[in-house]
């Protein structure tokens, strides 16, 4: 997405418009992540003494691997808060966005995307997708290695009685 400087007008110039699903470059990087929807810019530039100001939404229908099932869905990722400055000495210079509206939507992704809030998750006996059906595996002993650990007070509490 490209803004030519000497085109912005005082009162500012809303930049609204589409860049295509390649410029996030995810196809060749990993398996587990998926676009193939345009990501979607609703801008406004201003010039403030010799920068421009570059402040908006973003937002893209991304397809992910579920952290716990591994199952692929779609969501769309949505950045309500874009906002970036840009030096400038040349009115005539143009500014290109598509780097930083890219970075602003991956920093927007999920750590650990889950395909609903109650994802059951994969078995760790069977492999058994939780969703579509329960597995015959018995409960698995309890591991009581770190039992000791909940003996300890909370310290958030403990701090509060004082």
């Amino acid at each position: 997405m490209i803004i030519q400087i000497d085109r912005i007008p005082w009162e500012g110039l809303d930049v609204h418009g589409e860049l295509p699903a390649a410029v996030m470059e995810l196809e060749n990087e990993t398996d587990h992540i998926r676009t193939r929807a345009p990501i979607v810019c609703r801008l406004h530039a201003r010039i403030v003494a010799h920068e421009v100001l570059v402040r908006g939404s973003l937002s893209v229908k991304i397809r992910f691997s579920c952290s716990r099932c591994g199952e692929f869905f779609t969501t769309t990722i949505h950045e309500p808060d874009f906002q970036e400055i840009y030096p400038f000495s040349d009115p005539h210079e143009t500014l290109d966005l598509t780097c930083d509206v890219r970075e602003s939507i991956m920093l927007a992704f999920p750590s650990f995307p889950r395909c609903e809030k109650t994802c059951g998750g994969l078995c760790p006996r069977c492999g058994t997708n939780l969703n579509r059906s329960s597995c015959a595996c018995s409960e698995s002993p309890r591991d009581d290695r770190w039992a000791a650990l909940d003996l300890i007070p909370d310290r958030q509490n403990a701090d509060t009685r004082t």
